[in-house]
This record gives structure tokens, sequence and C-alpha cells, in this order.
């Protein structure tokens, strides 16, 4: 075998295989909302950056203290609403985890929602509001 087929031989077999996780996740769940204005509902942001590092309404937490606060949370009344923003790169495993953690405390579907917010910030709702 020539050099350079060994080479290339070599390279491909070394790039299919990985350990990495995948990092293509699976949509937000369907059961789930979408973004869209809240109006006047209480709502907690939850943000997974592609580090894995958990932010509740803007502040770093621990998984132990998301737990806490959607623990205490869902003791409110009115329950807040969820929203969950992750950000490309994350870990499909680390994001499925968070969505188990927040369906196992806030009543899901009702009121648990994903997606990218300033995606949606200005868009008119109800759909068909007309723009001015």
């Amino acid at each position: 075998m020539k050099s350079w087929q060994l080479i290339l031989l070599t390279g491909s077999m070394a790039t299919g295989c990985t350990t990495e996780a995948p990092k293509a996740c699976s949509p937000p769940r369907s059961t789930w909302g979408h973004p869209r204005s809240f109006g006047v509902v209480e709502l907690n942001k939850i943000a997974l950056d592609r580090e894995g590092k958990i932010y509740w309404n803007g502040k770093k937490v621990s998984r132990e203290a998301l737990d806490k606060h959607l623990a205490e949370s869902s003791t409110f009344k009115p329950e807040p609403w969820v929203f969950l923003e992750t950000e490309m790169g994350m870990s499909c495993a680390a994001v499925e985890a968070i969505r188990d953690q927040i369906e196992k405390h806030v009543n899901c579907p009702r009121r648990c929602n994903e997606g990218i917010m300033t995606v949606w910030d200005n868009i008119p709702w109800p759909p068909g509001t007309p723009v001015s």
C-alpha cells in the first residue's frame, strides 16, 4: 500500500470513532409549549450553556439548587411557568436530564416552554395579530 493511501485510511478510521456525546439533540418535547409573549404570567427562566452551566433567572446555580428552586416555585399560587433555553453545543444527555428535572416539579405540559426567548420577543401574539 502506498504511503498516501495508508495515511488516508488511518485518518478516516480515526475520525469514524468518537466517544463524544451527540450534540444534535431532539427538539423540545412535543407536549411543551413554544415561546411566546408571556405578558403578566410569572415566569422562571432556566438557561443551559454549552459548557453545562445552569442559570436560574440569570444566576448560575448547581443541579441541586435548580431542583430546590423548582420544588419551591411549584408551591406558589399561581404556579410560575418555566421557560427553558439551551445553547447549541450542549450535551444532549444534559438537556434531557434538565427536561426530566423540570417535569418532576412543574405542571407540564401546561407550564413548560422551551425555545430561544430573543427570537420571540417581537413576534405578535396571538398568531394573526396585525403587526403595526
